[in-house]
């Protein structure tokens, strides 16, 4: 959140299959974040939800929980 890099060693230890979400509606820094997270975890998935932020919808949610748990 302070605009510092990730480090990368902290995270190529995550194996399990993760699922970052962030909203479209959101400011950049938070998409930049995201993204940031994106390329350091090996089995990460990214689902951008547009018209999003931080008041998700269950609608909208649910969908995409149901598809990363349930495939």
């Amino acid at each position: 959140m302070q605009g510092s890099p990730l480090p990368a060693e902290r995270w190529a230890a995550v194996t399990i299959p993760t699922l970052v979400i962030y909203g479209g509606a959101g400011p950049v820094w938070s998409r930049n974040a995201a993204e940031a997270l994106i390329e350091l975890l090996p089995h990460a998935e990214r689902r951008a939800l547009e018209g999003q932020f931080h008041d998700l919808t269950p609608d909208v949610l649910t969908p995409v929980l149901e598809k990363f748990f349930l495939d």
